[in-house]
């Protein structure tokens, strides 16, 4: 089954836009996958505006076997408050770091069906950080659908108990469709429920030649963001031993 590989960088307690669903097969043996995001938000309540930049955004994949993968994702965040376009407040740090695992669940016998569960911890990178002794995990269940040779439907579905000690259920559709063997066209629905139901909505463009990639997305938001653009850079390495002859 050729379903999309890259996976993305997840939104939740993170501050990533773009596109955010995550995947449902591991990273296969011995191969590292980094990606690097680039983006941009904004958001504006009342005579309130806040801009948000994320700045070299990492994530790490490694595939320990065929059926099990470790991540790491490090978020780097910028943030501007205005009021009345007057800046009134400034924030710029290193947030939080998440480290999990993915694991291919094989339960289905079809080709075009893959389905993996994630788990993550997530910490406090910054010390100066409201909730600095606090750990939030994550819980999702991962599902891939190739519905042709050119369409693929990714959803997942999943807990978040935030470093905030907050509840949140969340869900991810994304539909993507192949233009050719490089270029790939994507729209991405993501909803969370905390004690309001907030959800976005972005299209993208990705180019895939080999084991490098490139993807960039623009969106809104329904309460916030009004707009976010991004873009984000994927190299893949293999890190097999080669055979000695």
């Amino acid at each position: 089954m050729k379903l999309f590989y890259t996976v993305l960088l997840t939104c939740i307690s993170l501050s990533f836009y773009g596109q955010t669903i995550e995947p449902s097969k591991a990273t296969a043996n011995n191969i590292l996958v980094t990606e690097t995001e680039l983006s941009f938000s904004k958001a504006k309540d009342g005579a309130v505006t806040i801009k948000s930049w994320s700045v070299f955004n990492l994530l790490f994949r490694y595939g320990l076997s065929e059926n099990i993968e470790i991540n790491a994702a490090l978020s780097n965040a910028k943030e501007e408050t205005y009021v009345a376009d007057i800046l009134s407040k400034h924030h710029h740090k290193f947030d939080v770091i998440k480290v999990g695992a993915l694991y291919n669940l094989n339960v289905f016998n079809k080709d075009n069906y893959e389905i993996a569960l994630q788990t993550d911890v997530i910490l406090p990178f910054d010390k100066g950080h409201e909730n600095s002794n606090s750990v939030g995990y994550n819980l999702g269940l991962n599902l891939g659908t190739s519905l042709t040779d050119k369409w693929v439907l990714n959803s997942n579905i999943g807990y978040l108990k935030d470093v905030d000690k907050t509840n949140n259920y969340f869900y991810r559709f994304n539909l993507q469709y192949s233009l050719n063997e490089k270029l790939l066209l994507f729209t991405e629905h993501t909803a969370n429920w905390h004690k309001d139901f907030d959800w976005t909505q972005s299209f993208g463009l990705g180019y895939y030649p080999s084991d490098w990639a490139f993807e960039s997305v623009i969106g809104t938001g329904y309460n916030s963001p009004d707009l976010f653009i991004g873009c984000k850079i994927i190299k893949e390495f293999n890190l097999k031993k080669k055979a000695i002859n």
